[in-house]
């Protein structure tokens, strides 16, 4: 019997452990890879669709093909990932299908970002992902500050991927840094802050843009 088949079956809260045998699996080919598809969906589609969804406001059947997407290119480019966090990695396969889901489609694609903060990462992605169909440099930007991110502030990186992929609270953040309510917001807070920093020069280009396009217009 293939090695690959007898690894632990993943829990629907997957670990890193089981995050780690999922990839194995996928990564195996034959049945093995069957196997961890399915368990990819069951573990992965729920969470993605209620990020489109709910946090993005995206329509229902746009999220569900977002999520049926995301996780057919995750099979496929399995073999791109690396070290790190599998379901950050997967959001931001995503992510990347969200932004030229709408940039194709921006007519059909309503991205409302009602009652939100106007200075959170949140609202500044949305204010971007709204001037992304005006120049696809603006994609590029987005992407790269995203990545820089990552690359260097991977803690802060880690937790707001754990709000936006898993829907963690500040009781769980809390208990997972081992500190108190108050202090766990403020750091999710300078967190934010941290990523809105990234995100400026995006926002300046955004702002560009859409002059460009109102003195085009006139």
């Amino acid at each position: 019997m293939d090695r690959t088949l007898s690894l632990v079956q993943t829990s629907d809260q997957p670990d890193s452990l089981a995050q780690a045998n999922l990839v194995a699996l996928l990564r195996a080919g034959g049945a093995a890879r069957e196997q961890g598809a399915r368990q990819l969906y069951r573990l992965y589609a729920r969470k993605l669709k209620a990020s489109f969804q709910y946090r993005y406001r995206l329509p229902a059947a746009v999220s569900e093909d977002l999520v049926q997407e995301t996780l057919m290119r995750a099979v496929e480019k399995i073999d791109t990932f690396r070290d790190g966090r599998f379901d950050a990695w997967l959001w931001r396969i995503g992510y990347r299908l969200m932004i030229d889901e709408y940039r194709a489609t921006p007519a059909s694609v309503s991205m409302d970002a009602s009652g939100r903060d106007g200075d959170s990462p949140e609202q500044r992605l949305h204010t971007l992902v709204d001037t992304h169909a005006v120049d696809p440099a603006l994609h590029d930007c987005v992407l790269r500050a995203l990545e820089e991110f990552q690359r260097d502030e991977p803690a802060y990186a880690d937790i707001l991927d754990r709000i936006a992929v898993d829907g963690w609270d500040t009781a769980t953040i809390a208990q997972f840094r081992d500190s108190k309510e108050g202090a766990a917001r403020q750091y999710v807070s300078e967190g934010r802050q941290r990523l809105c920093e990234y995100l400026q020069p995006c926002l300046e280009l955004a702002a560009r843009l859409t002059s460009h396009q109102t003195q085009g217009s006139v």
